[in-house]
């Protein structure tokens, strides 16, 4: 009898790891991947929050990075010496203090992150890197990456998504708007419903702590963007490659 309790219990407990990434706990590993397994095609190389086109070049140094094409979507830097605008990073929809900031290591450090030299503990994101597996699996949930131009994934920092008043445009063109004061950003029309199924998802996947306004908002935004079949076929790929199906 206790064996088979035990054989449930691990069952149990297999199918609740499978909910989410139980793979890759490498955020750099998981970049790589999204660039060579997942955005590897030329219709899927566009810039979450523009819709720039942006292409693998190899630069003076012999590194390969993914430059941005500004015209494509006549993208004008807000701050035109910024070197970020020129690149794609990869973005957290969901970024690392919302779904870290809960977590001891976050918080209040660990005798590992004790760096001697500094005579202090390391917290937040630094120390959680280096001494929490959940953390890292969380960080390198790859449904949870887009390719991004580096100046705005800056600018979006560990906002709040939202609904802003105007149409203020920093960006030339691009439908991008921050409220720095208020740490408040409203993404364009045609990323608001992948934003929301991606907090969606974090909440049943990892019980990730959203506020009832913010609920609505992503629960409306669900509703009147649904999914593209650029997006699903995006999810079927990081299914493959992730284990996990994208559920929200």
């Amino acid at each position: 009898m206790l064996k088979i309790l035990l054989s449930f219990f691990l069952l149990l407990i297999g199918t609740l790891q499978a909910n989410g990434n139980i793979k890759i706990t490498s955020f750099s590993k998981a970049k790589k991947l999204m660039m060579n397994q997942v955005y590897n095609t030329q219709d899927l190389q566009i810039a979450f929050y523009s819709q720039c086109t942006y292409e693998s070049k190899k630069l003076k140094n012999n590194r390969y990075k993914l430059v941005v094409d500004k015209e494509s979507c006549n993208y004008k830097p807000r701050k035109p010496k910024n070197k970020r605008s020129n690149f794609i990073e990869w973005e957290h929809i969901v970024p690392a203090h919302a779904f870290g900031h809960g977590l001891s290591c976050w918080n209040t450090g660990n005798d590992r992150c004790y760096f001697k030299s500094k005579d202090k503990h390391y917290k937040g994101r630094r120390c959680c890197n280096k001494v929490s597996d959940k953390f890292k699996l969380m960080q390198a949930d790859m449904y949870n990456l887009v390719p991004a131009i580096g100046e705005l994934n800056g600018d979006r920092n560990n906002f709040s998504f939202t609904q802003l008043s105007g149409e203020p445009r920093e960006y030339g063109e691009i439908d991008f708007e921050v409220d720095f004061k208020a740490r408040k950003v409203e993404p364009p029309k045609y990323a608001k419903g992948q934003i929301a199924r991606t907090y969606l998802y974090f909440k049943k996947t990892y019980d990730l702590p959203i506020s009832k306004k913010q609920m609505q908002l992503y629960n409306a935004w669900n509703k009147q963007y649904p999914s593209t079949n650029k997006e699903k076929s995006i999810y079927k790929k990081i299914e493959q490659i992730q284990g996990n199906e994208f559920q929200y």
